[in-house]
């Protein structure tokens, strides 16, 4: 039977509060599944700024601060260990890692150009290494067989660089086979894979999806299962439209349009490794049982709406902002783009139509407006393609700011 790889985002490891809930949700899962985890929510961004001012860093209040927090989720796993479980050897495997950064951000200096790139790489991948060990044995004192399972262990190979990187499926299907075939749960970090010299690349921002995605494919898995704290695809960012819809359905040149065009809820090459072998993508909201989108090919999904996303990308150099409409029968669309022309001008938002990708190729409806009149505009065009929120509608969106 095939396995579900199931990937819990930064947002659902805060603090030993969420344990509870990602116990229930990988106990939902027969067989075991293999599991993808993002780092600490803050430990990225966190390590990035240390890593930018490249000068060693005291940096002792916020390790003791994320040694306490490892410790928290294993704590409050013991409260979820079933009566019959041996009790586990007190432990905490997460002091090596946090030794070793505490370690790498001390001794931090100026290099050159490439020893930099490398350090940020290795710097930011232990984010996504300490939340694998502290979330495994979270889940051995739960009584869940489980243990990790590091990009290394897999050969999952970056192409080259060492941020943003692809990973190349062809060059890592038989190891990666190979080292998650035990049935126990395995845990592997996400983010990040291993460069051919053997240095560690990042993925890009969102990366752990990535990860998911391409396990996935490597083992032609049942589904990719992404728990986040948010509820799934929304038909625009509901941190700025306050009226936003959930989308239960997706296909995936949808999906993809729309992570292209601004939708931070999924890795823009996520979809990609799933084509091949129709993986189907579901987004699940921490703490429900049922998926909150599906992603999936053509004719697996129910049918979709005229306009499903609508999504923006700033260039802050041009002080500029793309808003594209991302949806079945969407492309090239005449009506679609005089629509949203016509709502920015009755908004009183200045705008110019986009109508091919820069490479000439087609691209959704598009308008550029200015950065200073994106979140009005986004108003506007929701209004005027999706309406204001049927009051009967069962579904109320996550809070304004809520991470997806």
């Amino acid at each position: 039977m095939s396995r579900c790889i199931v990937k819990f985002g930064g947002s659902c490891l805060r603090d030993g509060n969420d344990v509870a809930a990602i116990l229930e949700a990988v106990r939902g899962y027969r067989p075991a599944p293999v599991i993808v985890v993002s780092a600490f929510r803050g430990v990225t961004d966190a390590l990035a700024e240390l890593c930018e001012r490249a000068q060693p860093a005291d940096a002792s209040p916020w390790i003791d601060d994320l040694r306490r927090r490892a410790r928290g989720f294993v704590e409050a796993a013991e409260a979820h260990r079933p009566a019959d479980a041996a009790p586990q050897p007190t432990r905490a495997p997460w002091d090596a890692e946090i030794t070793a950064l505490e370690h790498e951000l001390s001794s931090l200096e100026p290099a050159s150009p490439e020893e930099s790139e490398r350090r940020r790489a290795r710097i930011l991948a232990s984010g996504e290494h300490i939340a694998a060990v502290t979330l495994a044995a979270a889940f051995e004192t739960a009584g869940i067989p489980s243990r990790v399972v590091t990009p290394q262990d897999c050969g999952l190979t970056a192409t080259a660089g060492y941020d943003d990187v692809r990973i190349d499926l062809d060059a890592s299907r038989e190891s990666a086979r190979a080292a998650l075939a035990p049935s126990e749960c395995l845990v592997v970090p996400g983010y990040f894979a291993i460069r051919t010299d053997g240095q560690l690349a990042l993925l890009g921002r969102g990366g752990s999806d990535y990860t998911a995605a391409a396990l996935g494919a490597l083992l032609e898995a049942k589904a990719v299962d992404l728990w986040k704290r948010g509820e799934g695809f929304r038909t625009a960012d509901p941190a700025i439209v306050g009226t936003t819809r959930l989308v239960e359905a997706l296909g995936y040149d949808e999906a993809a349009a729309a992570a292209a065009h601004g939708s931070r809820i999924l890795h823009p090459r996520c979809i990609e490794p799933l084509r091949t072998s129709a993986i189907p993508l579901r987004l699940f909201e921490l703490g429900r049982r049922e998926p909150r989108t599906l992603v999936g090919p053509p004719g697996t999904i129910p049918r979709l709406a005229p306009v499903s996303v609508l999504g923006f990308r700033d260039d802050p150099d041009e002080g500029e902002s793309a808003l594209a409409l991302v949806g079945e029968r969407c492309d090239d669309s005449e009506s679609a783009t005089r629509r949203m022309r016509d709502a920015l001008e009755g908004a009183g938002i200045a705008c110019r139509v986009v109508s091919t990708a820069g490479d000439g190729t087609a691209s959704p409806p598009t308008v550029v407006v200015s950065i200073a009149d994106r979140d009005a505009a986004l108003e506007a065009l929701h209004d005027a393609f999706f309406g204001a929120r049927d009051p009967q509608d069962p579904d109320p969106q996550s809070p304004r700011g809520a991470e997806s």
